[in-house]
Order: C-alpha cells, then structure tokens, then sequence
C-alpha cells in the first residue's frame, strides 16, 4: 500500500505565508470550482491553504515576481465566439483569488479558481485576438484552392505532441481569451506561424489531419477548452485513457489511511468532458483506453447504470471505436467492449447517410 506523504501544519503554513489560515475562510464554497489542473476545490479550509501554501512555495523557489496588474478590477467580461468568460477578483489574501466562469453557448458552465498569472493569460490573448494586424505574405496572390493544396501538404498527419514547456493547462487559460482555439499551439506546423490569414484559413485542416493522444478525461476537457470552436468542431481522431487524475486524487483522500487503494470507474468531471465531446461533430474516430483489472472487478450490471458510460454512449457520428487497455493491447473479448461499440456505433448508424461524417 503507498504510503501518504505528511501534510505542513497550520503553523508552518502560516509562518511561511504570512497570514493566518482562517482568513481563507471568505471563500463561498457553495458553488463548485476547480484549479487550473481540474483538481477540485476544497470545502476544507486547511486543504485550501494547503494548495496556497505549494503555490507560494513555487513562486518562490522561481524567484517570481507577482505583477499585481489586475487589482484594478473587480470583474471582467470576456466575449468570444458567442462564449463568455467572467473574471472577478474576489476578497482575501492569496494566489487563488480570481473566480473565472465560463459559459459556453452549448448550455455548458466551467467554473475556476485562478492564479492572477493565469488570468494574465486570459486577458492577454483576448487584446492579442482583437488585433488585427495582418503582415503582406504574396501567397495570398494564388486563387484559394491552390492555397489549400499547399496548406494539405504543410500540413502534418501525425500525432500531436503536447508541449514539454509547463503544464497543459496553460494553454486553455490562454484559450479561453478567444475561445475559438486561435492560438492553440501546433509546435510542428511552421506554415500556422506564417501570419494571421493563413493560420485562419489552414487552422481547421491542421486539427483534421492530427491524431490526438491524451493521457485521461482531464487532459481531454484541458484540451477541447484550449482547442476552441474551431478545434472542437474539426477533430477527427481522439485517443485517451477512461480516468481521471484528479478523481483518483478524490478516492485516495476519502479512503481511510489504513485501507488498500482501489481506484474504481471516474465520476468527476464525466459529464464536462461527454458535454464538450458532444460538441466534436467531426469526430469520427476514438480510441478509449480502461483499466482491464478495474473493468473485470465489476458486473455488467454496475457498468450498464455507470453514469459516465451511459453519457459517453451519448455522443453521435463516430464510424471507428477501438478499446484497449492501459498498455495499449485490444480488449474486444470483453463484453463491455461490444456493448460500448453496440451503444456508440449504433448512434451513427441509425442517423441518414447525408448527416454522418466522412
């Protein structure tokens, strides 16, 4: 059994923040809030400051110096591609002190608690966006079907690598200044860095032609927010692993300290990640990975009323579906597997041939 690391006191806390652990305690915990990496805030006070006191923590040891460059408003209203994003600074001491909502035109609500860093990023592609400069590139004299042949072959159809440089989320706070995907980053793509136009023209292709590997239901809610409208509406091909960080870091705090950790099927964050896959009307292919020990510990039964399948069996347009385990080896001789396949793939096969994806 792992065993779980020791937690700081309140004491410690307090010394190396300078303030006490109950000034925490004027955060309304009414309304659920992740942090930036979908972890979900606390309603315990002392688990809150504990995340303060890691931030404080690495702020220092990067020598960074915190601009306050956003006390100067209470709220702002961030407008992009019929989605809104509200940021209001709330009262008290702390990094975490942005409440950052976003409400998507699909009837979907995110809502966050933000460093004043990563709202910085928010605000800073919303003006980079409503810039519109645009640099003289002669490619534009070609008619534009030659210009999309030359963007097919500019274009790679490999898989997308995630950036190295920080934390994935990084790049859906910067996505959610636009909200369309502009700026989500294609580091193997020079052609998209050639000017606005022409990543405005060769974007949609860029996401068609990408193969997207991801590591759980967090990384694929991280990504279809910094993917935007434009990514979500082009993807083609999906791949991730049916877990959850963050969920997994839920069970391993609720479970007493003298019992064995069992990890079970994801709950948090289900219904946001099928909600924004639902919006992927091009997704036509997805690679789904399960843990096989945690699907053969279940009946059929607990699967078939398991809230999130039942939401994933929601989506529509899909034409391939592949399970496999967490190592990658198929696992069509498990029964969950034709029923997910019966459940998905029936979807698109009862829609009229004029409405599925090709």
């Amino acid at each position: 059994m792992a065993k779980r690391r020791p937690m700081a006191s309140v004491e410690e806390m307090e010394a190396y923040m300078g303030y006490s652990i109950k000034s925490n305690e004027w955060m309304n915990t009414n309304c659920q809030r992740y942090y930036s990496d979908l972890e979900l805030v606390s309603a315990d006070v002392h688990s809150r400051t504990l995340r303060e006191y890691e931030e404080e923590k690495k702020y220092r040891a990067l020598c960074v110096q915190c601009q306050k460059t956003c006390e100067d408003f209470q709220s702002k209203i961030v407008q992009s591609d019929e989605n809104e994003v509200t940021i209001t600074r709330m009262a008290g001491p702390g990094h975490y002190v942005f409440d950052v909502k976003v409400f998507y035109n699909f009837g979907l609500l995110l809502s966050f608690l933000f460093t004043e860093g990563e709202v910085q990023k928010i605000i800073h592609h919303h003006l980079r966006f409503d810039s519109k400069e645009q640099a003289y590139c002669p490619l534009f004299i070609l008619p534009k079907e030659i210009r999309d042949r030359i963007y097919e072959f500019a274009t790679s159809t490999g898989t997308w690598e995630k950036p190295f440089d920080g934390p994935f989320l990084r790049n859906a706070a910067e996505g959610l200044g636009t909200c369309c995907g502009f700026y989500f980053p294609f580091k193997d793509c020079t052609l998209l860095g050639t000017c606005r136009r022409m990543r405005t023209e060769a974007l949609a292709l860029a996401f068609q032609r990408a193969k997207f590997c991801l590591d759980d239901i967090d990384e694929v809610i991280q990504f279809l927010i910094a993917a935007g409208t434009i990514g979500r509406q082009n993807i083609r091909a999906l791949e991730f692993s049916w877990t959850s960080k963050s969920d997994q870091n839920r069970q391993w705090k609720n479970t007493p300290a003298n019992d064995e950790f069992y990890p079970t099927l994801p709950s948090l964050h289900v219904e946001e990640c099928t909600r924004l896959l639902q919006q992927c009307d091009g997704l036509s292919s997805l690679c789904l990975k399960f843990d096989d020990v945690t699907i053969a510990d279940l009946s059929p039964e607990v699967l078939k009323e398991n809230e999130g399948l039942r939401q994933l069996c929601s989506m529509h347009n899909l034409q391939n579906l592949h399970v496999v385990n967490t190592e990658g080896n198929p696992m069509e001789q498990m029964w969950v597997v034709e029923w997910l396949q019966e459940q998905l793939l029936s979807v698109c096969e009862t829609r009229p041939p004029s409405e599925r994806v090709v």
